[in-house]
């Protein structure tokens, strides 16, 4: 059907929408396959306090079902259970935030599903724990892609924006880079291009995006039909992030664009020393991306005394 569609209409793009059904469903309903998704998750994690999963019962769990350790703990979006645990939200989405880069920068792998039901916060005697439910649609990402992905950021929270075409090109679209871009920020192209990420975003832009986004249609569809399918799935997880920091009333802050540019300065920096074959010119890339590091700990020390 979907072909017969693109035939009759061929700016509409939704065949990538049928492999991602296709490719996920048999995964989400084997529960042996979220079961070890949430063990691979538990072990990852298992020494960081504020974060887990419930326990499998593996001798209880088949194909067909999965059984969990009971946790309680108020939903990600609970702001009520948060005000009476005395829990500030914007520390939630600061570890949610964490986490999420963590898991896909330094470990290769995503839990894709972080909608408020699949996220308990539980308020503990010494910080809050995030309580991740639900793992049954993961994805993994292959080692080019998180270079490509690095890059990309790198570019955008730069205001590199030759940077953010030569990395959309990397990634499959060449000719809409401002789409994706504007896709993966959620933030309007001007405000992209004046490398103004980490300014609040106002209502006037918000009225543009929405705007903009029905006019674009055809070329959103065409960006999720040419992109890694793996990237299908981040831009899902992203949108769900955002909605997230929106119903607990949190904005994406300079501390938030900080910590990605740390990120992605890190592994790209550990990337090109390790293909460098002259180990003198490796060491001098590995010093240079220490002194980078160095002036970005120093700017968000600063940012976040004064």
């Amino acid at each position: 059907f979907v072909d017969i569609v693109h035939k009759v209409f061929p700016a509409l793009h939704f065949q990538w929408l049928v492999r991602e059904i296709k490719r996920n469903l048999p995964n989400e309903l084997n529960f042996f396959i979220e079961a070890r998704n949430c063990h691979r998750f538990s072990c990852a994690y298992r020494h960081q306090g504020s974060i887990r999963a419930p326990y499998i019962h593996w001798d209880l769990t088949t194909a067909r079902v999965l059984t969990m350790e009971f946790v309680e703990g108020g939903r990600l979006d609970d702001k009520e259970y948060m005000t009476r645990n005395g829990i500030k939200p914007e520390s939630i989405v600061s570890a949610l935030d964490w986490l999420y880069r963590d898991m896909f920068f330094r470990r290769g792998w995503l839990h894709c599903d972080p909608h408020p039901g699949n996220v308990l916060v539980k308020a503990t005697p010494n910080k809050p724990q995030l309580i991740m439910l639900d793992h049954g649609l993961y994805v993994d990402v292959n080692n080019q892609l998180r270079i490509s992905y690095c890059r990309l950021w790198k570019a955008l929270i730069d205001g590199d924006m030759p940077g953010v075409k030569q990395a959309c090109t990397d990634m499959g679209v060449p000719d809409l880079h401002e789409i994706m871009a504007a896709v993966l920020t959620q933030r309007s192209w001007e405000t992209i291009a004046d490398g103004k990420l980490n300014v609040p975003r106002t209502s006037e832009e918000q009225s543009l995006i929405t705007k903009r986004a029905m006019g674009k249609f055809f070329e959103i569809t065409q960006v999720l039909q040419n992109v890694p399918r793996e990237l299908i799935m981040v831009f899902k997880t992203n949108d769900l992030l955002a909605h997230v920091e929106s119903s607990l009333g949190v904005e994406r802050r300079e501390s938030y664009y900080l910590s990605l540019a740390k990120e992605c300065v890190s592994i790209l920096g550990r990337y090109e020393a390790e293909r460098e074959s002259n180990l003198i010119k490796s060491y001098i890339i590995s010093l240079q991306t220490q002194w980078v590091l160095f002036k970005l700990g120093l700017y968000q020390l600063y940012k976040m005394v004064f």
